[in-house]
């Protein structure tokens, strides 16, 4: 069928559909949003509830323009307590209703959700503009959520023009001039390597030839030297693994009781000297104060920083000391490294399971820990730890004194609710007032009773209000939990 646009209408013979324009606009411009403005119909999360907004802008769907020229607020359902959904913001165009809108596509429930597809028929037709992920279980839509999808061609992209030129040609011509340039740098740069290795090939021949010419020529002068620098270097290494200040020497004990034996070699050459440092391996269990010979130079004893001796060697275990001359009064002793533990407390100061280092040495405590004290009242308190709880406490009381106005007595704050109250009247004791709860809706003065009602009378959590035979005189009353 042909179809032509657009002409004047003589006697009506010349009218034309919004389709017509439609179809007419489509050949020049292509789907989308138009992008002169990066926000244009961007999705935007609230960020505190369920809903997004639609920022301003247009689009463009098969000829009709949409535009939305505020931030349109679009609400997303709830989401599931269990499973997940992805739901898909469109812009809709709906030839039957005649009409383009923005609308929120609600996708499936599921573990591993889709977003719903994209409806391009007779009947609609749709751009993608974001998905949301709505998570089981969020109350809210965050940014981080939402996938913009305007740049994505198949599902949306930018409005752009189909009038094109054919650049064919133009290109054709340019790849021709770029094959014809590069195969040029390709030979010139494959010469250029070629050369190099035949320039390391021949330096290789003439240093080879040169080293060649001089083995076995060296003087008896130059050879002297070498031996010299040599002997040196040895003498060097020599004294450097002698130096046992600035590395420790390393050994295992021998021991005769709580004396300990080690040897070096080399022997230190200084002999006991300040800081000299040692690195070693006890033997056996000290059984009390402990000294180290070192290379038959004399038994010095082994002190902590605190000047303490140290009487606790363990079997196989390692042990860096330092000689201090000054040490022991100034008689020279080794002082442990690295040792920082101190004080007197003994196992049944300790928690059961629990260890600690003291001047004793190391040892496991065995105070009971009885956790949440809970024991009733009158209980004896066994001896041990306990982590917190409550101490149970005896009933409350309270008393006081009073002279109403009328015959009724009012009191209030108590932090109880009563279950016996006396109110004793001064003068007459079988005038008195009595409350108790056996009967909770009753009391009595004398022989006489009255209904507690919560309203005239009461007893409450904080107070009570009671009648008494006389007012104008001094009431003492007693109330008891």
């Amino acid at each position: 069928m042909e179809f032509y646009s657009f002409f004047n209408s003589v006697g009506g013979d010349r009218k034309y559909k919004a389709d017509d324009w439609a179809r007419y606009f489509s050949k020049f411009i292509t789907n989308g949003v138009f992008p002169n403005i990066a926000s244009n119909l961007q999705v935007i999360a609230d960020g505190t509830n369920m809903t997004i907004k639609l920022k301003p802008g247009a689009a463009w769907i098969n000829g009709y323009m949409y535009e939305n020229t505020s931030d349109l607020v679009l609400p997303i359902d709830v989401a599931d307590g269990l499973l997940n959904r992805i739901d898909r913001v469109v812009i809709q165009l709906s030839y039957s209703e005649r009409l383009i809108r923005a609308v929120v596509k609600k996708g499936a429930f599921l573990s591993s959700p889709v977003a719903p597809t994209l409806q391009r028929d007779a009947d609609m037709f749709e751009l993608g503009i974001a998905d949301i992920y709505v998570g089981k279980g969020i109350t809210s839509v965050t940014q981080s959520i939402i996938t913009d999808l305007r740049l994505n061609t198949s599902l949306c992209g930018m409005v752009a023009s189909l009038a094109q030129p054919d650049t064919t040609a133009i290109f054709n011509q340019y790849k021709d001039w770029f094959d014809r340039i590069s195969k040029m740098h390709e030979d010139e740069a494959q010469l250029y390597f070629l050369a190099f290795k035949n320039k390391l090939d021949l330096d290789e021949q003439e240093f080879n030839s040169w080293f060649d010419s001089i083995k076995g020529k060296l003087d008896g002068d130059v050879a002297a030297k070498l031996a010299g620098d040599l002997a040196s270097l040895e003498n060097d290494v020599t004294a450097h693994k002698a130096d046992y200040v600035k590395h420790p020497g390393t050994g295992t004990t021998t021991n005769i009781k709580n004396v300990y034996y080690v040897t070096l070699n080399p022997a230190p050459p200084n002999g006991y000297e300040d800081k000299l440092g040692l690195v070693i391996t006890i033997n056996a269990n000290s059984t009390g104060p402990a000294t180290l010979n070192l290379n038959e130079l004399g038994a010095k004893p082994i002190l902590k920083s605190n000047g303490n001796q140290v009487n606790n060697l363990k079997a196989n275990g390692v042990y860096t000391v330092r000689y201090n001359p000054s040490a022991d009064g100034g008689t020279g002793a080794f002082i442990l490294q690295g040792e920082g533990a101190s004080g007197n407390a003994v196992a049944s100061d300790l928690l059961s399971g629990k260890t600690a280092s003291t001047d004793a040495g190391d040892i496991t405590g065995t105070m009971p820990n009885n956790g949440v004290f809970n024991l009733p009242m009158g209980a004896i308190v066994p001896a041990g730890y306990y982590s917190g709880g409550t101490v149970p406490s005896g009933k409350k009381w309270a008393s006081g004194t009073v002279t109403p106005a009328t015959t009724d007595i009012t009191v209030t704050g108590l932090t109880f609710k009563p279950s016996i109250i006396i109110i004793a009247h001064p003068a007459n004791t079988p005038w008195s007032t009595l409350y108790i709860s056996a009967n909770p809706t009753i009391f009595s003065i004398g022989n006489t009773t009255y209904n507690i009602d919560g309203t005239t009378f009461y007893i409450t959590n904080s107070g009570f209000k009671l009648r008494t035979y006389n007012n104008g005189i001094a009431y003492t009353w007693y109330a008891f939990e």
